[in-house]
């Protein structure tokens, strides 16, 4: 069995098309989806094409090699070694069965980010969001702080945000903010029933994360 990529998505960055699939290692679909899903992410390919990033681990290494076979060559690209460094820290995926594509995938680009990452030292002042501080300035001092913690890569500028949220008093009107950094969204589906004429789209499972609710009693 093998999993192909569009030209498209595969060879975007790139002048000549190279269909190329990914071999399986067993049950191990879910890792091609989530190697070919990384694949369309364009300027994380072109960065993990350059030359030079052999001092940067052997996770980049691996993923070097197998963006310039995907943009050089057609035969089938086996992500053996790409698996087993995962397996390193996450050892359930070095099994040959089948696992979540989507665990997987924050696995992957956790370690990703761990080889690329680089110190940042911010001079943005710290802020107390509970004090006078505009929404900005909280949300940007949260940021700061959240880098300076964890460094920051192409992995982050990529893969994460910062969601937002506020708390409103009933009774004195305080607003108090949040900010938490953010690489995957969980969405509700929404139960009502669906057709071609009236599809759940993807603004409806959006709406039904960001509805707005009102806490009482222990939930306050």
């Amino acid at each position: 069995m093998e999993t192909m990529q569009t030209d498209e998505t595969r060879n975007a960055g790139s002048n000549k098309p190279h269909p190329c699939g990914l071999s399986n290692l067993g049950n191990t679909c879910y890792i091609n989806a989530a190697l070919q899903s990384l694949g369309s992410v364009v300027p994380l390919m072109d960065y993990l094409a350059k030359d030079g990033l052999g001092d940067r681990g052997e996770m980049v290494k691996e993923l070097h090699v197998m963006v310039q076979h995907m943009r050089t060559k057609s035969e089938l690209f086996s992500p053996c070694k790409i698996k087993d460094q995962i397996a390193e820290s996450n050892t359930r995926f070095g099994q040959t069965s089948q696992e979540d594509s989507q665990e997987f995938l924050q696995a992957l680009i956790e370690k990703l980010h761990q080889c690329l990452r680089i110190s940042v030292k911010s001079d943005a002042p710290t802020l107390n969001v509970e004090q006078d501080s505009t929404e900005l300035e909280a949300s940007e001092a949260a940021w700061h702080r959240y880098l300076n913690q964890h460094g920051e890569s192409i992995v982050r500028d990529q893969f994460e945000g910062q969601l937002q949220s506020s708390m409103t008093c009933g009774e004195c009107k305080k607003i108090t903010w949040k900010f938490d950094p953010l690489m995957f969204l969980p969405v509700p589906i929404p139960s009502a029933e669906h057709s071609e004429e009236h599809p759940c789209l993807l603004q409806d499972c959006l709406k039904g994360a960001f509805e707005l609710q009102y806490l009482g009693g222990k939930e306050w």
